[in-house]
């Protein structure tokens, strides 16, 4: 949300938020998150209730994680193409239906196998177009001078699903043991079900949410040519239509794109458009390093302390995950604001890149720093020393994923703009399915002991590190006009 122009001293006034919108897309997303984060802190345990030895846990987990993204790598797409033909509000209310019955789905499995747990995963992914849709809806319900803060908020609510999801899942997995008004045969019998029926609820509140109070946003006939704005000889398939057209023109327009071929969707040209693969492949990146910490961080923490890992409980690893997701929640949008203004976009994502990589680099040392000063590893300085890293990191993390954000709204017109979400998700789907058996496999290996240092316990958090690197290295390639929307002056 720069608050001047490039080159010139114009103060541009912020536009104010549309805030029902933006609050109903916080909670769909939000609902979203919870989905994906609630079964962290118990996976670890839940697969070996279902018999998988410690050396396995790790892939274990990584199949059931992985599925979720191997579903998005299927469909996300087809929901991007989707939403650019039928329209935004009938796809995210579909995906998030979906979602609750795919949720109940996996709540019945965890008490099953992991293959069904698997299974489960897998279709609500599949399933889920909301999250590349709803970053659509956003770009169209701002503009350049408000899009960044809406960004900003909308990736709040991940934070906010790390808060709530991990929290639920931490405690309230095996709730009949721990709660005794929570003792119920049904409850005693699926010890990992109840927190995620409680976040099925969640997403059939925001279904009832989005039905009421998101219209639809897409609209073909004031489609501006991007090929006059912005000299992208390749993009011939979108007609000419300036904003002195006829109406009757504008329809005309209108009406050959939607009958285009479901299958082209204009794949080559935002695939042949140098900015648009660097924004695509940045998404991708920023996905392997996030899944693989995050996936990694609760598996670490759960491990006994005699292999290396922090030895922590269900409830432990949810109050951790609630301290650093509060931490972003506060402090990312302001935050942003704040540097957005001095810095621009572009040199804000190598910044907080930078940073996101030395907390990952820092985070697996911090126990052996507070061993050397004589504290133990699971003692109030170390365990201290240890959020402030993470929360930190997570921070900056998503600083980096609110500009990419930013980047593929501005990369392309209103027509093509769910297309480009999609695809944006499905490169990072395909990585996001095999990252956390790559680096549930890593893990098991380096857990074994024997290892020295980058090569022990720390290695899939250095992979972590040196993936965000790569980010703020491939940044460099996109041109300070990004930081304005498509067609903008």
């Amino acid at each position: 949300m720069r608050t001047e122009k490039r080159g010139g001293s114009t103060p541009l006034k912020q536009t104010p938020l549309p805030k029902a919108k933006i609050a109903t897309i916080f909670i769909l997303l939000f609902s979203n998150a919870a989905v994906s984060t609630a079964p962290f802190p118990f996976l670890p345990f839940m697969v070996a209730d279902m018999g998988v030895s410690l050396e396995e846990t790790g892939t274990a987990v990584g199949l059931i994680a992985g599925g979720r993204f191997a579903g998005n790598l299927l469909c996300s797409w087809l929901w991007g193409i989707a939403a650019d033909r039928w329209g935004r509000r009938p796809c995210i209310l579909i995906s998030v239906f979906s979602q609750c019955v795919c949720t109940v789905f996996f709540a019945y499995s965890t008490s099953q196998s992991v293959a069904m747990a698997t299974a489960a995963r897998t279709l609500g992914g599949a399933l889920n177009g909301a999250v590349p849709i709803s970053k659509t809806y956003v770009g169209e319900i701002t503009d350049s001078t408000n899009q960044g803060l809406a960004m900003t908020l909308i990736t709040a609510s991940w934070g906010a699903g790390l808060v709530l999801g991990p929290a639920l899942g931490g405690f309230l997995s095996s709730a009949a043991t721990k709660y005794p008004f929570l003792d119920y045969p049904i409850i005693r019998a699926n010890p990992y079900a109840l927190p995620m029926v409680v976040v099925a609820t969640i997403c059939l509140v925001a279904a009832i949410l989005g039905w009421v109070f998101l219209p639809e946003t897409l609209d073909r006939s004031k489609i501006v040519d991007a090929q006059a704005l912005r000299g992208d000889e390749d993009e011939g398939q979108l007609a000419k239509v300036s904003t002195g057209d006829s109406a009757g023109s504008r329809r005309d327009t209108a009406a050959a794109a939607l009958h285009a071929p479901l299958c082209t969707a204009w794949l080559p040209p935002l695939l042949r458009d140098p900015t648009r693969y660097t924004i695509v492949l940045l998404y991708a990146v920023l996905s392997i390093q996030g899944i693989g910490f995050d996936e990694m961080y609760n598996v670490w923490l759960a491990a006994p302390l005699e292999a290396g890992g922090m030895g922590y409980s269900t409830d432990d690893i949810g109050t951790t995950l609630v301290i650093y997701g509060v931490s972003q929640i506060c402090i990312t949008a302001p935050l942003f604001q704040l540097l957005e203004k001095r810095l621009g976009m572009v040199l804000l994502f190598q910044c907080s890149a930078v940073v996101t990589a030395g907390c990952y680099f820092f985070f697996p040392l911090v126990p052996r720093v507070t061993g050397y000063l004589g504290y133990a590893p699971r003692s109030a300085v170390t365990w201290t020393l240890m959020v402030l890293t993470v929360s930190i990191a997570r921070i900056s993390n998503g600083i980096t994923f609110v500009i990419q954000a930013v980047f593929t709204n501005n990369s392309v017109d209103q027509l093509r703009r769910g297309a480009m979400n999609g695809l944006s998700m499905t490169l990072a789907a395909s990585v996001r399915s095999v990252t956390p058996l790559i680096f549930g496999w890593t893990f098991g290996v380096t857990l074994s002991g024997g290892h020295i240092w980058p090569f022990d316990i720390s290695l899939v958090f250095t992979l972590s590190a040196v993936f965000m690197l790569h980010a703020a290295h491939v940044s460099s390639g996109i041109p300070l006009s990004i930081e304005t929307q498509y067609g903008s002056d």
